[in-house]
């Protein structure tokens, strides 16, 4: 829909820089008037375009451990989602869980593990209708949301972690935890998961050591 849209706007662009270049020649004017309304055209063209680029500001003014309610559209990998918040079905977010890392898919040498940890995720995410939860920091430097992602409305179940999902797939094995500041709410919980994972070889661990397979 967004796409058709700016489609629209650049035909209707087209069409009037046709239209001048008709009226110039059916009506000689001075180069000055020529140049003003096609100026004008610019303009009004260009500020339809800005008017129909999603607005992402509610995302940055969220408040910490806020928490939205989304509609869940594609899986990246084991830790990177797209989403889309109900309130703003038009915007899909790229979406990275917090305190989790999972092997890479693009890698030749964590590819295969990285394709099992995201079947994981998918296990997980049996239902469309997902919430986040964010915490200090709302984005990452390559511009992602930073969310915890539940399967239930934390709210509604008193924050209970068996519903946190980012916490589940280091509890199954198919993530290794991990510590950016200050995101920092349920640090304790996901290493203390994975230091079980690890001693009772569960999931990936029963391959490979997940923290040379994944990002330091």
């Amino acid at each position: 829909m967004k796409n058709k849209k700016i489609l629209e706007s650049l035909l209707a662009l087209g069409i009037a820089a046709l239209l001048v270049y008709f009226v110039s020649l059916l009506f000689p004017a001075s180069d000055a008037f020529i140049s003003q309304l096609s100026s004008i055209i610019d303009s009004d063209t260009s500020a339809q375009l800005e008017q129909e680029q999603p607005d992402t500001s509610y995302v940055d003014e969220a408040r910490p451990y806020s928490i939205m309610k989304v509609e869940l559209e594609s899986i990246h990998d084991g830790d990177t989602i797209w989403a889309h918040p109900q309130a703003h079905p038009e915007q899909a977010l790229n979406i990275r869980l917090i305190g989790i890392d999972t092997p890479e898919i693009n890698l030749e040498s964590s590819k295969l593990l990285g394709e099992e940890a995201k079947r994981a995720l998918e296990d997980l995410l049996s239902s469309e209708v997902l919430y986040v939860e964010f915490d200090e920091d709302i984005r990452d430097q390559y511009d992602r949301t930073l969310a915890y992602l539940w399967s239930k409305d934390p709210r509604s179940v008193n924050y209970d972690v068996s519903y946190l999902i980012n916490l589940e797939m280091v509890k199954r094995g198919y993530a290794k935890a991990v510590y950016f500041k200050p995101n920092k709410k349920y640090k304790n919980e996901f290493f203390s998961a994975m230091d079980t994972a690890k001693q009772e070889q569960t999931g990936l661990w029963a391959y490979a050591d997940l923290q040379k397979l994944t990002k330091k």
